[in-house]
């Protein structure tokens, strides 16, 4: 989460202010500063290229337009502090004390008691609201501080084997891997435009409703807080989007949420491809269920570089056997086990250290390989980029054979899934293509999407799909030829204006043209509003 105020410093807090980009000039020092992403930042707020520290502070820190005197909706709410509401609730207490011993006083004297037995009712009373005030100051603390939610912060993280490969190239070689990394992030916020871009309206939120696209903020960064070589992208997603009806709401992170695992996956399979298309390289899991590492990179360098990881796994270690011996012996449940897991990456987590250069990070990291393992980073360069014969070669499947293997693993995982969860299981099953691009890896990827409810792949054994319960049906396309709306959502009254349709990507029915097109069609894959809580089920 980024709050409101002053949550987005973090970010910009890492950025080597009026210095050149860190990984082409090599002589900065922190992170290289941030960009403006996705559709609305652009066509909305006029936001693009380099973000600026007052940027971040009117966007994200007040919730306001970057160059208009206007907030973006509602202002963001004012909660008290944590010192505020624990005054309030003594006075609140104390006032409620001296009412109930003043009624109490009066019974005493009205039945003659005596100045000792007066003095011993008091002081049983001040303990027992010394009680009540220590259990309600405990409420109060462990609800800790309340604070508007400015935004999301997704983070796009590849699996290690990539970032050592990254700290064993050269200049030419480490940009190559920026821009794979970064064609995966374009594509995957491209998905979670389309299929989660939601702001919710009504009582209660209801009702779902359709947004201009997402106002984000990328930032880059190049280690771990461990000073650990590990290339990820911090996305700051703004908590508010432009409504078909021109107003600003708050985003639809429940949408995010069920989406995210999906973008995830999308952003691993378009890197790949680019790795493999653009360095040579090949990718293959090293256990089962695992992630796609780059082959040729050695997993003790893996291991070396993962310093962070293996401290919360030693500590997650921890908390499981002290668990495990307060509930007699028993292993906790996946839910329990998730929660223990966040404790342990809280626990473990410790402030970053001093900056460096990429070159001082760069020597102290190629030293380590060194010392540690024995292995020379540029061997590891020419080893992933140049592979030989021992390359592992992946059995190529067809689509039936993808799609019967992606649902056997979803009915294996959960009794109630979503689109999601299969687009998740297909991502991971799909062969690279170094000649696709973004766009026709998500147009097969939607193809396939659709294979269950159309057909049932040869030879499955799986039980017929058109018995199986899928998501209400898509929205169909509005345009001025083409049918009537039939869900029960009013489109919007004026034309749907350029943001509308660089993100839609709709294709008019026979007979309308693409410029009377506002919505998407059944190929968009989005689903109606209520959707996202309905789930495919046998």
């Amino acid at each position: 989460m980024i709050y409101a105020g002053d949550g987005w410093r973090y970010l910009t807090d890492q950025v080597a202010r009026g210095a050149e980009d860190y990984y082409v000039a090599d002589v900065a020092r922190g992170e290289a500063p941030g960009r403006w992403a996705g559709v609305a930042a652009t066509v909305e707020l006029g936001l693009a290229g380099e973000v600026s520290e007052a940027q971040m502070h009117r966007v994200y820190g007040l919730l306001a337009h970057p160059s208009e005197d206007r907030v973006l909706g509602a202002a963001p709410r004012l909660y008290r502090t944590l010192e505020q509401r624990l005054d309030a609730a003594r006075v609140l207490h104390d006032r409620r004390g001296a009412a109930v011993w003043a009624a109490r006083e009066v019974v005493l004297e009205a039945t003659g008691a005596t100045g000792a037995q007066v003095d011993a009712e008091r002081g049983a009373h001040r303990e027992r609201r010394g009680e009540v005030w220590a259990q309600r100051e405990a409420e109060i603390r462990r609800a800790k501080e309340r604070r508007a939610v400015a935004g999301l912060d997704l983070v796009f993280s590849p699996p290690k084997s990539l970032s050592v490969l990254w700290a064993a190239g050269d200049d030419a070689g480490r940009e190559t891997i920026w821009r794979a990394h970064h064609e995966g992030v374009d594509a995957a916020f491209a998905y979670l435009e389309r299929e989660a871009a939601w702001s919710r309206v009504g009582y209660n939120g209801v009702r779902q409703v359709d947004t201009t696209g997402l106002v984000v903020a990328a930032f880059d960064h190049r280690m771990s807080r461990s000073g650990d070589v590990q290339v990820h992208t911090h996305n700051a997603v703004l908590n508010r989007v432009r409504c078909d009806d021109g107003g600003w709401r708050t985003l639809d992170s429940r949408a995010v949420f069920r989406a995210a695992a999906a973008a995830g996956a999308v952003y691993d399979r378009v890197r790949e491809t680019a790795l493999e298309r653009d360095l040579g390289v090949r990718h293959g899991e090293r256990s089962p269920n695992g992630a796609r590492e780059i082959v040729g990179v050695p997993n003790e360098l893996c291991r070396l570089f993962s310093s962070r990881r293996t401290a919360v796994e030693a500590r997650l270690g921890e908390l499981v056997a002290e668990w495990s011996e307060r509930h007699g012996d028993t292993a906790p449940s996946p839910a329990t086990l998730a929660r223990l897991s966040g404790w342990a990456t809280l626990e473990t987590r410790r402030p970053k250290g001093a900056s460096e250069t990429t070159a001082e990070a760069l020597a102290r990291w190629r030293r380590q390989a060194a010392d540690s393992v024995g292995v020379s980073l540029a061997d590891v360069w020419d080893a992933a980029t140049r592979p030989g014969g021992d390359v592992p070669v992946a059995v190529r499947l067809g689509d039936d054979e993808i799609v019967a293997e992606a649902l056997r693993a979803v009915d294996d995982a959960k009794a109630t899934w979503t689109r999601f969860d299969l687009a998740r299981q297909l991502t991971r099953r799909l062969p690279t293509n170094p000649n696709l691009d973004a766009a026709a890896e998500r147009a097969r990827l939607d193809a396939l999407l659709d294979a269950p409810w159309e057909h049932k792949p040869t030879g499955s054994g799986l039980s017929p799909y058109p018995l199986r319960r899928c998501s209400t049906p898509p929205k169909p396309c509005v345009s001025a030829t083409g049918p009537a709306p039939t869900w029960p959502i009013t489109p919007p009254a004026t034309p749907p204006g350029p943001a509308w349709a660089a993100r839609h990507e709709c294709s008019p029915p026979p007979g309308a043209s693409s410029a009377t097109c506002g919505h998407r069609t059944a190929t968009s894959k989005r689903r109606s509003p209520s959707a996202g809580s309905q789930a495919n089920r046998r």
